[in-house]
């Protein structure tokens, strides 16, 4: 026989009616301190355990609404900073935005996201609560993160501006949107496939095809705002299956932080006015882009009857006789005599170094009295990209070498390195870099390896024969561009080889400088033109599927 459940009775509104007095009594073993007793405690300067606490040892709540004068109160974490910030602050300094989210970093406590929700949500989530708790947001700021969010597949696709079509026409826009929708799944599975190599891409090649390394502020921001979001990904603990992988993109993005904003200063740089002036001088030109900027069409290109500037006798007899000092006046030829005579005069009284005038210094100008045109040519003429793998500052102290009865190379090249800095350049090969295989110009003078050659005995005389996927090279930087190299980074432009005159004489010639001075296979270059700065973690789109570079 079956048993029905008794009905409970039903409660009325006097049931959950609490009235005081009387109130209840505590709980055994907690005592309730009177208002009037009570006594306001502030935040400990130095915890034990690195966690912000009030004097009673009780840590800190983040609330959740965000207030702008919102900020840690102890300075364990930040080693003072965080109080010397806010007298800045308060004196009328000024405070940036990632101050402020670092902040909120400390205030805020991890939490932890549910894994049995997939990667995609969590994903979503996280980036929701990421952003919200850092509202508001410099617009600068709301646009570098909308290109993260688009570049990890949380943004779908970028906002579409219509225009009027022909109705002939067949439409275009649903194919146009499944390619972007396409692309932005693609990227969101590398996301989750790989967040290493995705975050290096879009920190390296995505920044270059989208234009974001012709502005110095996303250079700045984008690696500092990912940064943080990548943190937050870490420390709340969003994806533990990932968790090696996005410690290995923050060791990426902070050294995106350092290097991408080099890449704009070193493009700046270089080619510097040292090298300005072997290429002015040689005049060689491997590719009609590399050449100065055309002239406005307001300006006469023909002055045939252009004033050449006035020499002061006493300057030119002057200039002959520091010639003559370094033994150059006989070996210079007479109109190349008067053309560096008016060069280096000029330049001295325009102001060289420091000269306020669109006209950069000549070789004479910078080396003063050199041998240099008379012991160097061009010879091999490349076009690639190479990596930065040493830089050799000028030795100290060292005494110049005496004066020489006849001009010599090396001498030449020793007064070099002991005046500037030397930038060794090593090949950059693969798809790494996203471009083509080394060049050689048609321009180029001396011998030179193929890609698939073997390397055989040196020649006798002369310099070995260059490889151009192998061999090294080594230019001259002037002091205030090699303030921004770093070691690893990648430059890609055209490189000319400064070679001797006697690699290209007769045998007789180089049995002749043999005996004088000691053989030496090595030849410097300098840099006709710049064309790519890439950062040492560079990853363009065509490299090996996973393959992530080494740190």
């Amino acid at each position: 026989m079956a048993t029905e459940n008794p009905i409970p009775p039903q409660r009325t509104w006097a049931d959950f009616q609490m009235r005081f007095p009387p109130f209840p009594q505590a709980p055994e073993g907690v005592e309730i301190v009177p208002f009037k007793d009570y006594k306001e405690v502030g935040i400990l300067k130095e915890t034990a355990d690195r966690v912000e606490r009030d004097a009673l040892q009780i840590p800190t709540v983040a609330i959740k609404s965000v207030h702008s004068n919102d900020r840690c109160k102890t300075n364990v974490q930040s080693g003072g900073t965080d109080t010397e910030e806010f007298h800045s602050n308060a004196v009328g300094g000024i405070r940036e935005w990632w101050n402020d989210w670092e902040d909120m970093e400390r205030r805020v406590q991890s939490g932890g996201y549910d894994e049995r929700r997939s990667p995609q949500d969590r994903l979503h989530q996280a980036a929701s609560d990421f952003i919200r708790a850092r509202r508001p947001i410099p617009p600068k700021v709301n646009e570098i993160w909308d290109q993260i969010q688009l570049r990890l597949g949380l943004l779908q696709g970028a906002v579409s501006h219509e225009t009027d079509s022909d109705p002939s026409e067949p439409p275009k826009e649903d194919e146009e949107d499944d390619d972007v929708s396409g692309a932005n799944n693609d990227e969101k599975l590398n996301f989750f496939e790989n967040p290493t190599k995705s975050i290096t891409m879009f920190l390296s090649s995505y920044m270059i095809n989208q234009g974001f390394h012709l502005d110095d502020d996303k250079l700045k921001n984008i690696p500092r705002v990912l940064g943080f979001f990548v943190k937050y990904l870490i420390v709340n603990n969003v994806w533990p299956e990932c968790k090696a992988s996005l410690d290995r993109s923050q060791s990426i993005i902070d050294l995106a932080s350092q290097e991408l904003i080099c890449t704009s200063k070193i493009s700046k740089a270089l080619p510097d006015v040292l090298n300005y002036a072997f290429r002015d001088y040689w005049n060689i030109n491997p590719d009609v882009f590399y050449g100065d900027p055309v002239p406005n069409d307001d300006s006469d290109t023909e002055t045939p009857d252009a004033k050449r500037p006035k020499v002061d006798p006493e300057a030119a007899a002057e200039f002959e006789q520091s010639l003559k000092d370094a033994n150059l006046s006989d070996l210079i030829k007479p109109e190349d005599m008067d053309a560096l005579m008016e060069e280096a005069i000029v330049a001295e009284e325009s102001g060289g170094w420091g000269s306020e005038s669109w006209s950069r210094p000549g070789l004479m100008a910078l080396l003063g009295p050199t041998a240099l045109p008379v012991t160097h040519t061009t010879g091999i003429v490349e076009q690639s990209t190479r990596r930065i793998s040493d830089i050799i500052p000028p030795p100290k102290d060292v005494p110049a070498l005496a004066h020489a009865k006849e001009p010599n190379p090396e001498a030449v090249e020793a007064g070099l390195e002991r005046r500037f800095t030397k930038v060794v350049l090593s090949p950059w090969l693969g798809s790494k870099t996203g471009s083509d295989e080394p060049t050689i110009s048609s321009l180029s003078k001396g011998p030179v390896f193929g890609k698939d050659d073997i390397l055989g005995d040196a020649p006798p005389s002369g310099p070995k024969p260059h490889n151009p996927w192998k061999d090294n090279i080594t230019i001259f930087v002037g002091e205030n561009a090699t303030k921004e190299l770093r070691v690893g980074m990648g430059l890609g432009g055209s490189w000319i080889q400064m070679a001797r005159q006697q690699d290209f004489g007769s045998q007789d010639d180089k049995k002749k400088k043999k005996k004088k001075g000691k053989k030496s296979d090595d030849r410097f270059w300098y840099m006709c033109s710049l064309m790519t700065v890439l950062t040492s973690y560079h990853l363009a789109p065509s490299d090996v599927e996973g393959h992530v570079p080494d740190l």
